[in-house]
């Protein structure tokens, strides 16, 4: 912003650039913030899978694998979305019904 547009300019432009400029101050800090849980993260899962052999530190990307998963997702028809709601809908139910036939 020019000093002859804060000066002489609309009121409101002077909101827009405080709002334009908040918005990415809160960008960045998200990004920032979401880069140090994603190093813990990542350092965690090593620091375990050094002392448990069961657990393997993660062998892609977990950017990578929730881009892919979203991008499978995406690509899904309605049809095949429905299906896989109606599994894990008919699956919940199984599960509630062995609980209430073991009761």
């Amino acid at each position: 912003m020019t000093a002859e547009q804060y000066w002489n300019g609309e009121t409101l432009l002077i909101n827009s650039y405080e709002e334009a400029y908040n918005q990415a101050q809160k960008r960045k800090n998200y990004d920032t913030e979401y880069s140090a849980w994603l190093n813990g993260f990542y350092f965690n899962r090593g620091y375990v899978a050094a002392r448990n052999k069961e657990v393997q530190y993660p062998q892609n990307l977990i950017l990578y694998e929730e881009r892919k998963k979203q991008e499978e997702e995406h690509c899904l028809t309605f049809a095949e979305k429905e299906m896989r709601e109606n599994e894990k809908v008919k699956a919940y139910l199984q599960s509630k019904m062995g609980v209430i036939n073991r009761g």
